[in-house]
């Protein structure tokens, strides 16, 4: 672990990485990330593990999770994080590491505006009539967010 995020995450200050910010999270504390298998791209779920199911953050929206997935590549999971979610096309989407560092490989932060920035970049299949699902992790978003800035703050 590099020693800055050691002072960081080591420290147990709160952080939250989400996509990119997962992978580099995962790798600052030193697991290797590649290419994936294929684009992950669409609205899916993730499934939370046992740990995840008992997380303070993601826990409360289980056992599955609506969120929006558009990424290619992955990550192994850090030594000594817990897996906290999972999905049918890669096993890890969510980890924490110690008590509030975080992992999310997925999005559950887009507002109105990030969706309507988005969309020109998206597969048109992908937008199309997608105003319930959009709903549905916004909504559950806010939660999960305002759950870990609880816990930060707390």
């Amino acid at each position: 672990m590099t020693s800055s995020c050691y002072k960081v995450v080591g420290g147990d200050r709160p952080v939250l990485g989400v996509c990119l910010g997962a992978q580099l999270l995962a790798k600052a504390l030193g697991a290797r990330v590649f290419p994936g298998h294929g684009p992950e791209i669409g609205f899916g779920l993730v499934h939370l593990t046992p740990e995840g199911n008992n997380d303070p953050v993601l826990g409360p929206d289980g056992p599955s999770v609506p969120v929006f997935h558009w990424h290619g590549d992955t990550f192994e999971l850090p030594a000594g994080a817990s897996l906290l979610a999972s999905s049918r096309e890669y096993c890890h989407q969510a980890f924490r590491f110690g008590h509030s560092s975080y992992g999310f490989q997925f999005h559950v932060e887009p507002n109105a505006s990030t969706w309507t920035a988005w969309r020109p970049h998206l597969p048109a299949a992908v937008v199309s009539d997608a105003r319930e699902e959009i709903s549905r992790i916004e909504e559950v978003g806010r939660k999960v967010i305002a759950r870990f800035l609880d816990l930060a703050l707390g």
